[in-house]
């Protein structure tokens, strides 16, 4: 009897008490909204930075496209090319991280 008289007079909050939990772990929790939206903002700050990139990609080609001393250039840089009768030396600075 002790139970059911306490149940009654506590029915609001207990009730209150269900609805938070059910809230917190159905699919729409606030919990998983504030993951899906943290997710969310770090996949279109990677879309944002591959976007420049390939922004970056087509001013490049294109530049390759109209002129063939800036096509020389590139390859050599990037692809370390070289002409004939030629050395290329390539020097790798190794930064000191002991202080």
């Amino acid at each position: 009897m002790k139970l059911y008289t306490w149940i009654v007079k506590y029915k609001f909050v207990i009730v209150a008490l269900l609805f938070i939990s059910y809230l917190c772990v159905s699919e729409n929790s606030v919990f998983l909204n504030l993951r899906l939206n943290k997710e969310i903002k770090k996949l279109e700050n990677d879309n944002r930075l591959l976007q420049n990139k390939c922004d970056q990609m087509k001013l490049v080609n294109e530049e390759i496209n109209e002129n063939k001393d800036a096509m020389e250039l590139y390859m050599r840089e990037y692809y370390f090319l070289k002409k004939e009768n030629e050395d290329v030396f390539r020097i790798n600075y190794i930064e000191n991280t002991e202080k």
